[in-house]
């Protein structure tokens, strides 16, 4: 509901955190940076992929769902943030192919989008009520 007299800025104010996560990944995905190890399948590189992606989406579906400016965004705040969280998630990875001292990697990828899917997974468990704490995040 827009305040009377003003302007509702509830997208803006909900969506700031997302917003800077998205800019802090795309600073440090492309950032030169030859100290990283080489990939493996189950390496710390790709659990800290599933765990930023995981909570870029939580951010985001939690947002969009707070938010009251945008009904579109409130009544598809899952599939939004899910489309969103791969195809950034995609996008970055791609660009890491331009970037000095990074390099484009299938399972970076795979690993992006398992922590979309696990964050995905975390706030259908979370906004089920099946832990009392789901209206710290709704």
């Amino acid at each position: 509901m827009v305040p009377k007299g003003g302007k509702d800025y509830s997208f803006f104010k909900y969506n700031i955190a997302g917003l800077t996560w998205m800019v802090l990944l795309a600073f440090l995905m492309l950032s030169p940076s030859d100290s990283f190890p080489d990939s493996k399948l189950l390496s710390f590189d790709k659990l800290g992929h599933l765990g930023v992606f995981a909570i870029l989406f939580l951010l985001l579906v939690v947002a969009f769902t707070k938010q009251k400016q945008y009904a579109f965004f409130k009544n598809k705040a899952r599939n939004l943030a899910l489309t969103i969280s791969i195809v950034y998630a995609t996008l970055l990875e791609f660009l890491q192919k331009f970037a000095e001292g990074r390099a484009f990697d299938w399972l970076d990828i795979v690993a992006n989008i398992s922590g979309v899917v696990m964050g995905l997974i975390f706030f259908f468990v979370f906004s089920k009520k099946l832990f009392g704490i789901h209206k710290l995040i709704l």
